[in-house]
């Protein structure tokens, strides 16, 4: 490339030189800590190339690079040059409109330069040294929340400079060096192990908004106010075991010095100096995830009551078509509404899953753990599939044996039904799906194992990743949106388990788990043991069955209080079908008017219905005599905690979650409810 342009020279030139040489950074291997740097900046800005550039003499050398295969260009032709000249940022949206680099061969030959948006790297003694920049091929501009996150990022390419620099000069052991280097976030605050703040870096100063000499002797607790005296050392030294054992990251919330409260990810680790032990905090403000964790806890309890509700009234809908009580449709239309009905029950279920995974990643779903036979929890699950291995001729065995876990039932039955139902899927007809319960060193181990096609070596790494859906060996399309074993793996998980699985290509899978096990004094239970069994063959239904007839001496009234209009007139047209008397509400203040005039024998309340919530719905039913008595359903689409079950009884009161009850299974519960009230 020939020059065509002329680098400019600044004023402080010799002196800047200088301080870019004292970092001893040119002309070195690369490191991970700044190509971790450009990586974020060509990811935040979505552009092609991205750069640490130092600027020497006669020449930009890149520190870090991605997208551009040049290790430096003559200073010339650089537009970093321009850039150490800025004290904010330089942009060029369109280099072939700019007169500067219309006719550098950065522009006119190869990479054929268009875009180019940098920000100074400015030392702590206010010297520019360089650019972190971006660059594409085509005309682009960047917005200015891209420009504020490069300029961020730019500090901290001068933080591990300023670190690298601070560790040779310190002469400090290898150890402690690796382990700086390792652990570097955004800031860094050195304590003893009294808490006492002895240095801290520049970006730590730009989070918590002080100065270093500000905060020299003062305690952490002055940034982070939770750690008081009596915690603050068994705060580190936990910390720091953590950390060096998982390099799990610890979040406390700071206090700025303006008062923000700030949203802090630490990663702490303790060095031996010849004064005693000290520990480092890396600090990481996190207060933009947090807010974004906010919103995803907010859309999640949204799509609670906005999906569930309006999928309820459609599969409530399509329930009463294809049943036949509003009258015979004609066979075409019936095929359409089954096949409507069907894919509605899909995406319930897709929908049912994707909340049950979100809960358990995030810890909220309640558990109810107690003393289980693990035999008779798999016989439970088993059962939940019959009809599915019914359709394909496929035998489930069983040995049962008297080992005991402690376990949540209803989760660990939907995590062994989830591991059944995908057997089932993946095995072909007519075969055989064992299931093998055993105690290997005090663990309780349930395998579960099919003859399908098995699965590819590569893929058993990544079988229980959300949504993960396996292109097996025979390429069937199968179905589903890979969350049922994400879904168990989670279950197990929280059960201070662990799943896994093993597979042979042609000659099928084994799907295993383990949990701790527990031993208890023999008990009545004898007769299962060593027990084998078809359950396919074996298994026979005795169902309550429930008098759909009008039974009743007086037909029952039912106050439905929901506030979709379209699903309470679902519900009341099932309802009506069965000769019941339904009365309708849609807001609280009225359905509690409505209870007192006319005593319904039961009633069904949503939560959030407007003018008074279903808890204050509750609360006023349970302060009249003559109310607090009234059978309830509480059908909504929350999963509520036992807490809330606990404020929300009434008399005989069931809970129903919107999507995860069929139009049937509501109905039922309904008549049950009624017909215990009239016995």
């Amino acid at each position: 490339m020939q020059a065509k342009t002329n680098h400019c020279v600044l004023p402080n030139e010799e002196e800047r030189i200088r301080v870019l040489y004292s970092y001893d950074i040119l002309d070195t291997l690369p490191e991970v800590e700044f190509d971790n740097i450009v990586y974020l900046a060509k990811q935040i800005c979505q552009t092609p190339i991205a750069l640490i550039s130092l600027v020497d003499k006669d020449r930009q050398w890149f520190k870090a690079k991605i997208g551009l295969e040049l290790s430096e260009t003559p200073r010339r032709e650089s537009f970093c040059t321009h850039t150490i000249l800025e004290q904010e940022h330089l942009q060029v949206c369109d280099a072939k409109l700019d007169s500067r680099f219309a006719k550098s061969s950065l522009v006119t030959e190869e990479p054929h330069i268009r875009f180019y948006a940098g920000v100074p790297l400015i030392t702590p003694n206010e010297y520019c040294i360089g650019a972190l920049c971006v660059m594409g091929f085509t005309p682009y501009q960047l917005k200015a929340e891209q420009i504020e996150s490069l300029r961020r990022l730019s500090h901290q390419v001068i933080t591990q400079l300023e670190l690298k620099q601070h560790i040779k000069a310190s002469k400090i052991s290898e150890t402690r060096t690796k382990a700086i280097i390792d652990n570097m976030l955004l800031g860094l605050i050195v304590t003893n192990e009294n808490g006492i703040i002895e240095s801290v870096n520049p970006m730590a100063e730009k989070v918590f908004f002080y100065k270093e000499e500000e905060l020299i002797g003062k305690h952490l607790s002055l940034l982070i106010p939770q750690l008081t005296d009596a915690t603050r050392l068994s705060f580190l030294q936990t910390s720091a075991s953590q950390n060096q054992k998982s390099q799990a990251r610890i979040y406390w919330q700071g206090l700025s010095k303006n008062g923000d409260k700030l949203f802090l990810e630490l990663s702490v680790y303790e060095f031996s100096t010849s004064k005693g032990l000290r520990f480092a905090s890396n600090i990481r403000e996190v207060s933009d995830q947090q807010k974004l964790e906010e919103l995803k806890t907010n859309f999640i309890s949204t799509i609670n009551h906005e999906l569930r509700t309006p999928l309820t009234s459609i599969n409530g809908a399509l329930n009463l078509l294809s049943s036949g009580v509003l009258g015979i449709l004609p066979e075409e239309a019936q095929e359409i509404v089954q096949l409507a009905e069907r894919n509605s029950v899909r995406l319930v279920s897709l929908l049912n899953d994707i909340l049950d995974l979100q809960r358990l990643e995030a810890s909220r779903s309640e558990m109810n753990f107690e003393v289980s036979d693990l035999s008779q929890l798999v016989v439970l699950s088993s059962k939940e599939i019959l009809a599915l291995a019914r359709k394909k001729n496929i035998s489930v065995t069983l040995n049962t044996t008297e080992i005991k876990v402690f376990a949540d039932h209803k989760h660990l039955i939907q995590a062994i039904t989830n591991l059944l139902k995908n057997a089932i899927k993946f095995s072909p007809a007519n075969s055989v799906i064992k299931v093998v319960i055993e105690e290997i060193n005090q663990w309780a181990t349930v395998k579960i194992i099919d003859q399908g096609c098995g699965i590819e070596a590569n893929h058993l790494s990544t079988i229980f990743d959300k949504f993960k859906q396996v292109d097996f060996k025979d390429n069937r399309q199968q179905g589903g949106v890979g969350l049922g074993l994400a879904i168990s793996k989670a279950i197990i998980e929280q059960h201070n388990g662990i799943m896994g699985v093993e597979s042979v290509i042609d000659k099928g899978s084994t799907f295993w788990f383990r949990l701790p096990a527990v031993w208890t004094l023999d008990d009545q239970s004898n007769n299962l043991k060593n027990q084998a069994f078809s359950i396919l063959a074996k298994s026979s239904s005795h169902l309550h069955k429930i008098n759909h007839e009008n039974a009743f001496a007086k037909s029952p009234e039912i106050l439905l209080v929901d506030d979709d209009k379209e699903l309470l007139e679902i519900l009341s047209i099932d309802l009506s079908q069965r000769g019941l008397s339904v009365t309708t509400s849609t807001n609280g203040q009225e359905a509690v008017r409505i209870a007192q005039e006319n005593l319904p024998n039961l009633i069904v309340l949503d939560i959030n219905i407007p003018n008074g919530n279903g808890f204050e719905v509750v609360e006023k039913l349970r302060s009249e005599p003559k109310l607090r008595n009234i059978s309830l359903i509480i059908y909504s689409g929350r999963d509520l905690t036992g807490e809330q079950k606990t404020k929300l009884s009434l008399g005989p009161t069931r809970f129903l979650t919107k999507t995860r009850v069929s139009s049937a299974d509501f109905r039922n519960n309904v008549l049950e409810l009624l017909n215990s009230n009239a016995e």
